[in-house]
């Protein structure tokens, strides 16, 4: 290589501008973009499949019936909200939903309600009901699941699907070796029936010939991922999580972004653990480490609009 020979710069002038003209021509997401696909609900332990514009009827008739109000908070950008939970009493391997953020926007500002300014499609609710104000809000999910660290280290939950955000879809067709009619619920792929039994088989404890001693730090191992997902809106919504014990000694902070928000194909669909960007995690010894004996979390929840 030639050192005398002047080096050849980059117009980064020509790269700017053709940047910023495909970023105009591309065209913004709207209501009438978003996928009409139902997701199926998050809860563990729930079957039911529902559209997005009955996620919060769906949520405060089947799962928060007995303590609608407290579960209910409002929330505008860059405002606060608290919730308070008990990690011990949480199962392994369901997820949980602490409570519904109603988000509105920003408070006191000029602009409506999300679903008055299509940012969100209307919640359909009962007409005459105490929760008929609330049509316009968009609800946001807090979730919590307790898993084992092998469960929550070894899926790929950052894998990029074809469907982006501005919905380029690209098709690919799997084809099935056999179907697993034994199941009770549905036919499974054989591929996936072997890897589910390969994981049930290295997971469980009984199986393996372990010591006390390394079941006590598996357990320690024990993950608890916290996370919100909202039904769809046009612009992704940015969240910032914080976990304090009851004295407000100690505490953890993430920045992430709300899960399904300013998407045209919902990121979580099922029951699925949700990608790193949008959650949370702590172990069992770091929750011993920041609480004690005393296990009571206080969450702290601030949504915000994510800048065009």
């Amino acid at each position: 290589m030639n050192r005398n020979k002047p080096l050849r710069l980059i117009d980064l002038s020509k790269t700017e501008t053709k940047t910023e003209t495909e970023c105009d021509t591309k065209p913004k997401l709207t209501l009438n973009r978003l996928s009409r696909i139902p997701i199926q609900c998050p809860l563990e332990t729930c079957p039911a499949t529902i559209c997005k514009q009955d996620l919060l009827y769906h949520l405060t008739s089947q799962h928060l019936r007995s303590h609608v109000r407290k579960h209910l908070q409002l929330a505008f950008d860059g405002e606060r909200c608290t919730l308070v939970f008990d990690p011990s009493q949480l199962l392994a391997m369901q997820t949980i939903c602490l409570g519904v953020l109603l988000y509105g926007g920003e408070r006191g500002g000029q602009e409506p309600l999300p679903g008055a300014r299509e940012f969100s499609h209307r919640n359909r609710l009962p007409r005459h009901s105490e929760l008929e104000p609330l049509q316009d809000y968009l609800p946001v999910m807090v979730l919590v699941r307790k898993t084992g660290f092998l469960d929550w280290v070894l899926p790929d939950r950052n894998v990029e699907s074809d469907e982006d955000t501005h919905g380029c879809a690209k098709s690919r067709v799997e084809w099935v070796r056999h179907l697993d009619f034994t199941s009770d619920t549905y036919p499974k792929f054989s591929k996936n029936l072997h890897r589910a039994r390969n994981s049930e088989k290295f997971c469980d404890l009984k199986q393996r010939d372990i010591s006390e001693h390394e079941r006590a730090d598996l357990r320690n191992l024990d993950m608890y991922t916290i996370w919100t997902q909202s039904a769809p809106c046009i612009r992704p919504l940015r969240v910032c999580m914080t976990v304090f014990n009851r004295s407000l000694s100690d505490g953890r902070s993430a920045l992430g972004w709300v899960a399904n928000s300013g998407r045209v194909y919902p990121e979580i669909g099922g029951k699925q653990l949700p990608k790193d960007r949008h959650s949370m995690w702590l172990t069992q010894q770091e929750l011993q480490e920041m609480c004690g004996a005393e296990y009571h979390l206080q969450l702290e929840v601030i949504l915000n609009v994510s800048v065009e």
